[in-house]
């Protein structure tokens, strides 16, 4: 999206700010989830499943009157790491980052050819479609953790609120609500070089400029 972008606006500070606030999204909602996973330590619905198979494997401590009767015949064995992460069920990091990466890449479309005045009105549907497949599609990641089995309803719920909340604010930063990128700092237009100096530095020689905002 950003090359696209990129190529056809020729605007390296608005790419800049796509590739940096997508990537604030995700790892902003990442960071956010793992803290709230060691936090909570909730047991995944397939937990015991989990610890049956690594029970049986010796991986962990098992009770003497464990059945271990067919137990990894299908040549799956759980090691540690994948115990341990069967604790970590709250939130959903899939639905977090998934809601991140969407929420972000939607208020861009949006902000540009939705609700914007400038939109054309022919870019509209298409733009609302983009949008509704974009949200449609974190919310098939997010819904494919509880049919896996891998979460429960309460954990994608907060996942993917963590995830709207992010990329809305990694939007929000570095964009509008119009799509027109943020500046900071000193702008080339507001900045004026007043004079300019010569300076003396050790080992060599440089220049010092004197400017007014």
């Amino acid at each position: 999206a950003a090359g696209v972008d990129f190529a056809l606006r020729r605007d390296l500070h608005r790419t800049h700010a796509i590739v940096l606030g997508s990537i604030e999204a995700v790892l902003g909602a990442a960071v956010v989830t793992e803290g709230m996973k060691l936090t909570f330590g909730r047991l995944r619905p397939d937990f015991r499943e989990r610890w049956q198979r690594a029970a049986c494997a010796g991986v962990t401590e098992a009770p003497a009157d464990l059945d271990c009767t067919g137990v990894g015949a299908d040549g799956f064995v759980v090691d540690h790491e994948f115990l341990v992460d069967g604790m970590k069920s709250f939130p959903s990091g899939h639905a977090s980052t998934a809601f991140a990466a969407a929420s972000f890449l939607a208020l861009q479309i949006g902000g540009e050819h939705l609700w914007a005045d400038h939109a054309s009105e022919w870019a509209r549907p298409i733009a609302g479609l983009a949008v509704g497949g974009l949200l449609a599609g974190a919310g098939y990641v997010a819904a494919t953790r509880v049919s896996d089995n891998r979460h429960h309803l309460e954990d994608i719920v907060v996942g993917s609120a963590i995830g709207v909340a992010s990329g809305t604010a990694a939007y929000l930063i570095h964009f509008d609500l119009d799509g027109r990128a943020r500046r900071r700092g000193a702008d080339r237009d507001q900045f004026m070089v007043t004079s300019l100096a010569p300076l003396a530095v050790p080992g060599g020689a440089g220049a010092v400029a004197v400017g007014r905002f």
